[in-house]
């Protein structure tokens, strides 16, 4: 039976055909204790794996160890193992045994025997001597096939594995040089192709097949390799969120979804190829984190790191200066809470003003808080000025009385203020 595919969007029409299946059945071969060659003549090349198998026999006694049977073919890189199969057996009893040769054994073989495939073969013997089988006192193979359907069509990508919008390049690595190429690429762009080494791009994560049909001169053969193509889906990027410092001060960043990190920009930050960076810039900044996971895939994403300037806090009792005796009203601001220090010669520790009496010229330390947690510092100095010497009157005649000199006068008669005496 010969069937059709149509691929869409090309509007070709490929006869898939019927491929040529290779089967080939050995003789007996009889005491094999030793590696014993053989050979798969007429072996046409493939591009696909094959299946062998064979009937086993070796004598086997109780107490005398476990029966082997191992089969090889020869390839330019040396002998390959393609069939084993061991353990206690039934004494005289044939054993059935198969093995699915891979194709890149069997086309390797098949190349290096230049359209023959030699192979060996050996299996143990557990008996004591002497005491053999009654038909048979060797190990021997029987009905040793190979089969395998003679492809043509064959293709390979660096890495089937990639992250959505990467490209894939597709390598044809068909035999017997084909003349035509069908590619079916689903969930990729372009979808088809007819190109004979197309590049493929895939967008969303998940798994796609791939088909290829070539034409060569033996007619048509597919190759369809199922969920051959892995899109990983990209990491859940995580920058943590916005964060508020005051001017100065670090804040530790905290980015997940990977398994390296790297931030952008790295100004402020003690190590930006870590998931966690403390960070202290000097004004606000936006900070995007690159997440990369175990797949190489990477996605992005971004905080801000705002910075709070200082509250520029600023106290004051007018001139800042009293009399020895008297009291100030001190009064800050720039900020929203208040802190005095030290606790003396003031009515309190809190709040936005204070009454101070200071015996001597005073300093206190006033700390100012803001909304967002931010503080800045000041001082106030009260200086304290001593009362004047008292007043030495002299009289000058009976009108005329005299003081030294001061900066202000007032004049009392009988311990009241004398008008216009000043």
């Amino acid at each position: 039976m010969r069937t059709s595919l149509l691929f869409a969007g090309l509007g070709l029409v490929v006869d898939l055909g019927a491929q040529v299946t290779y089967t080939q059945t050995l003789p007996l071969m009889q005491s094999v204790y030793s590696w014993t060659t053989f050979d798969f003549t007429a072996t046409p090349p493939t591009t696909g794996p094959g299946t062998l198998s064979c009937q086993w026999l070796a004598c086997w006694m109780s107490g005398f160890g476990g029966n082997e049977i191992w089969i090889e073919f020869e390839t330019a890189g040396g002998w390959q193992q393609v069939l084993y199969q061991g353990g206690n057996v039934s004494e005289c009893t044939y054993l059935p045994a198969s093995s699915v040769v891979s194709a890149a054994v069997l086309g390797e073989a098949i190349a290096f025997g230049g359209g023959q495939i030699h192979g060996r073969l050996r299996a143990t013997d557990n008996c004591v001597a002497g005491w053999g089988c009654s038909f048979s006192s060797d190990p021997n193979v029987n009905a040793l096939t190979l089969e395998y359907t003679a492809h043509e069509a064959d293709f390979s990508v660096v890495d089937p594995g990639i992250c959505p919008g990467s490209t894939v390049q597709f390598t044809d690595e068909s035999i017997n040089t084909p003349t035509s190429y069908a590619w079916s690429f689903p969930g990729g762009s372009p979808a088809t192709s007819t190109l004979q080494n197309p590049v493929v791009q895939y967008a969303a994560p998940g798994t796609f097949d791939v088909t290829l049909i070539v034409s060569t001169v033996n007619g048509p053969d597919t190759l369809v390799r199922p969920g051959y193509i892995t899109v990983h889906p990209p990491p859940l990027a995580n920058a943590g969120v916005d964060e508020a410092v005051c001017a100065g001060a670090s804040a530790q960043l905290q980015a997940s979804g990977g398994l390296t990190y790297q931030w952008f920009p790295p100004t402020g930050l003690d190590d930006d190829q870590v998931a966690d960076p403390v960070a202290t810039p000097a004004v606000t900044t936006s900070y995007t984190v690159l997440v990369t996971d175990a797949n190489g895939c990477q996605a992005s994403d971004f905080m801000i790191l705002s910075v709070q300037p200082l509250p520029l806090v600023v106290a004051s009792a007018g001139n800042n200066s009293i009399c020895l005796g008297d009291t100030a009203f001190i009064v800050a601001t720039g900020a929203q809470l208040y802190q005095w220090s030290p606790n003396l010669f003031i009515s309190g520790t809190s709040g936005a003003s204070v009454l101070a009496w200071p015996t001597s010229t005073f300093t206190w330390a006033v700390t100012g808080t803001d909304v967002f947690g931010c503080t800045g510092e000041t001082t106030v100095t009260l200086q304290v000025n001593p009362a004047p010497a008292a007043p030495v009157v002299t009289l000058n005649g009976p009108e005329v009385a005299t003081t030294a000199v001061a900066v202000g006068y007032q004049w009392y008669l009988n311990g009241q203020p004398i008008p216009g005496a000043d």
